[in-house]
């Protein structure tokens, strides 16, 4: 159990062993898909076409045209050759507001892509199983490293003392933890789903409150 203040933090790229895509990877596949000089032909790539249309939508929220569009797309692709990082290149153009619009777009929009493809999977293949197969991976070792020592009385506070600074842009994290919980504190435990998101429900933390609804079904 932790019993004095600590902080985790989680490094880029440690969801690549999960199937993410790296700072790299996905620099790539966002330079790639903003080069828009590839419609109407043989190359036109779909991820492009759909990034098109999310931004068209948000750029005339803003009172850009489609000009307004190529020319962000143009710039997005053209820097991503030289920059480091996603990051990076929208805080070189942190003025240039449709940019970092385009950007933020095509971040969750791979994102999501990956997880959808993660061998992390949204719910396990059994009842009272991770939803992720084995036990050699980071997701595992951090559920073990919060829920070794905890007694059931204490589950309600066992996070209280704990941080976790994650420069990740998944959420890989968030959907884990809580069924860790349910596997080791509430998956055939005596009582009603409602009595196991009460005692959930005591703890503020978002993990304890998604484990309390995972367990009730």
């Amino acid at each position: 159990m932790i019993r004095s203040k600590t902080t985790l933090i989680v490094g880029a790229g440690a969801s690549c062993e999960l199937q993410f895509p790296s700072n790299e990877e996905l620099l790539t596949r966002v330079g790639q898909t903003f080069d828009f000089s590839r419609f109407g032909t043989g190359v036109q790539m779909k991820d492009s076409v759909v990034l098109a249309q999310y931004l068209q939508k948000s750029a005339a929220r803003i009172g850009k045209n489609e000009a307004d569009i190529l020319a962000a797309g143009e710039r997005i692709r053209i820097a991503s050759r030289l920059t480091r990082s996603i990051d990076s290149l929208l805080d070189q153009h942190d003025t240039n507001q449709l940019i970092t619009i385009a950007g933020k777009l095509a971040i969750v929009h791979f994102i999501g892509q990956a997880e959808a493809k993660s061998i992390l999977r949204s719910e396990p293949r059994l009842p009272g199983e991770l939803p992720i197969q084995g036990a050699d991976t980071w997701l595992y070792q951090l559920g073990q490293f919060v829920t070794s020592g905890v007694p059931r009385s204490q589950v309600e506070r066992s996070l209280d003392d704990l941080s976790i600074i994650n420069f990740n842009y998944d959420r890989s994290i968030e959907h884990f933890l809580p069924w860790a919980m349910v596997v080791v504190f509430w998956h055939g435990a005596e009582g009603s789903a409602g009595d196991r998101r009460r005692k959930a429900s005591h703890h503020p933390s978002l993990w304890h409150d998604r484990a309390a609804a995972l367990a009730e079904g």
